[in-house]
């Protein structure tokens, strides 16, 4: 008698981000090549949003956020009466993306505290960018530290951010983060 040993298998699986194999992210034309393996998470936050985590994601979570166009948000809509999410709008400054993020995480992540740290210039695949380091409450009353990367290109946000855990987690995977940021890039495979 033959037993199926794929009854129960989800029709979606979390895949390896291998070491040394360059990986796109999302159906974008953004590229990054990880130097320690990560897990892709299958479940998407948004329509042009990605996760990868090595623990888990509210252990360490680095969030890709691949072309959003103007008149959108960051992540899906979940109540759009109620609670509705900030648009990102083609017209903001660099230094509207922290806020623009904080605005987000209030409504999605029920964070009452969002501390935006430091701001600064920064690259994002080579393009002029802005680079931001926050802290945060969500509704788990654990207090995470988050750094970004983000850049509007042709009209478009881009943007990778990566939280954990303020105790152990965040100083543990923030060397692969930067890793990962310092090897983005854009444009189409040659």
């Amino acid at each position: 008698m033959a037993i199926s040993l794929t009854a129960g298998v989800p029709a979606f699986a979390n895949k390896l981000a291998s070491s040394g194999q360059a990986q796109v992210i999302g159906k974008s034309d953004v590229r990054v090549l990880p130097q320690t393996d990560w897990n892709k998470l299958s479940a998407r936050p948004g329509p042009q949003a990605e996760v990868w985590t090595f623990d888990g994601e509210l252990l360490n979570a680095v969030t890709f956020y691949t072309g959003i166009p103007s008149g959108k948000p960051l992540l899906k809509e979940k109540d759009k009466k109620n609670r509705p999410l900030p648009k990102f709008a083609k017209d903001m400054l660099l230094p509207d993306l922290p806020g623009f993020l904080d605005r987000t995480y209030r409504v999605t992540k029920d964070v009452s505290t969002f501390d935006i740290e430091s701001v600064a210039p920064g690259l994002f695949a080579g393009r002029k960018g802005v680079t931001f380091k926050y802290a945060y409450v969500g509704s788990d009353d654990v207090r995470r530290k988050g750094e970004a990367s983000a850049a509007v290109i042709d009209g478009k946000l881009y943007m990778v951010t990566y939280e954990a855990p303020l105790i152990f987690f965040y100083d543990n995977s923030l060397a692969p983060y930067r890793q990962l940021v310092g090897s983005l890039t854009m444009g189409k495979a040659k």
